[in-house]
């Protein structure tokens, strides 16, 4: 018997997550209603059963019945499953995302007024607590350093491998990332990886944040978003395409099903006015 696949813990599933989270506040706030309307339908039993049956509370049931709370409907996403903890494609993009870190991480250090180099490895910067820091860069940046060299730590002890190895200042970064690099698939593949692999693309966008160098997006303005029908879908360069209105993630194959019933539509109905320079565009 194979074992039982579970879903990607990355953004493929945003959506699916997102509605598990909505199910399961909806299913303790029935649950309280119920609790409310057993309740409230056993004391108008209680009063029956005391002064007997009549209209009154015949017609008090029967309005407590209508009202009866109902369950949610459960949800009928279907996530995809991690291959076999991530999916494929998030497996290349926390990969990517890896890269990136070394590089942003070295246009941020040399940006460092004055402390250029620091915060790049094995000497991290310190001061007096309470103190302002001389540098935020370098503390960033130490911060990724440690955040780093502790995964690796761990996963060395977790492989039985030797310890990590002290490494010069200029070159502990650049070296512990190709470190991890060189061991990222079997990482990816272990139920503990969930943790780091968000952490990186968190830490991806921040630098990406930090640096000014937030992905290029490109617009697809004749598919109205599924869920909020605003013409405001961007696609980023990691693949994924959002709403900028609702925030509503797809990936490709989500994208290009409603690109596809946009032209069916389109083909039936005609274009609007709005719609006459503007053709689905389907794939990248």
């Amino acid at each position: 018997m194979s074992a039982e696949k579970s879903p990607c813990p990355g953004r493929c599933n945003a959506r699916y997550r997102k509605a598990v989270r909505d199910f399961d506040e909806a299913t303790r706030a029935y649950e309280t209603a119920m609790g409310s309307w057993v309740n409230a339908r056993q004391q108008v039993l209680d009063v029956e059963a005391a002064t007997g049956a009549d209209d009154g509370t015949r017609n008090i049931l029967r309005g407590l019945d209508e009202l009866r709370p109902q369950p949610p409907a459960p949800v009928t996403i279907v996530p995809t499953d991690g291959a076999p903890v991530w999916c494929d494609r998030d497996q290349a993009a926390i990969r990517r995302a890896l890269v990136e870190i070394d590089d942003l991480a070295a246009l941020l250090a040399s940006w460092s007024d004055g402390h250029r180099g620091a915060g790049s490895g094995e000497r991290t910067s310190g001061h007096r607590p309470g103190s302002a820091s001389p540098s935020p860069i370098a503390d960033t940046l130490d911060e990724l350093y440690r955040a780093l060299a502790t995964v690796e730590t761990e996963w060395r002890e977790a492989r039985g491998l030797p310890p990590r190895p002290h490494r010069g200042a200029v070159e502990a970064r650049t070296r512990t990332i190709g470190w991890l690099l060189g061991q990222l698939d079997q990482i990816l593949h272990h139920p503990g990886s969930v943790a780091f692999g968000r952490a990186t693309l968190a830490w991806q966008r921040r630098l990406q944040q930090a640096t000014r160098s937030d992905p290029v997006v490109r617009r697809r303005p004749a598919v109205p978003c599924p869920r909020c029908d605003r013409r405001a879908l961007r696609t980023r360069d990691d693949g994924y395409t959002q709403c900028a209105g609702c925030g509503r993630l797809l990936d490709e194959r989500e994208y290009d099903e409603l690109a596809e019933l946009a032209e069916i539509k389109l083909a039936v109905e005609g274009p609007k006015d709005s719609d006459e320079h503007s053709a689905p565009a389907r794939g990248r």
